[in-house]
């Protein structure tokens, strides 16, 4: 189980640099947000093993399910923001202010 935890640590801090590199570009950055909150499950369950309770894997199936509709509806917002501006720079994104 610490093998694990060392994976969902090292898993969260790849996310966070990843994060920080890709700063400019969207895709990367939702792949660093989306690596951060796998490894934040990744211990949930883990913990939940440790505890003997399955509350932590019900928890973690609803929260994936909730993960992917957030993702589905955020990478629909940058293929029409694509095809609006033609690039994923970050720094355009003050101007959707509405």
């Amino acid at each position: 189980m610490k093998l694990i935890s060392v994976l969902s640590l090292s898993m969260f801090l790849l996310g966070g640099c990843g994060i920080f590199i890709s700063s400019n570009h969207l895709i990367g950055y939702f792949f660093g947000v989306e690596v951060m909150f796998l490894s934040v499950l990744l211990n949930l369950v883990v913990v939940s093993v440790l505890m003997n309770e399955l509350t932590g894997h019900y928890m973690a199936i609803i929260v994936l399910t909730m993960s992917a509709v957030d993702i589905v509806v955020g990478l629909t917002l940058v293929v029409l923001y694509f095809r609006y501006r033609g690039n994923l720079s970050l720094d355009l994104f003050c101007l959707l202010k509405g």
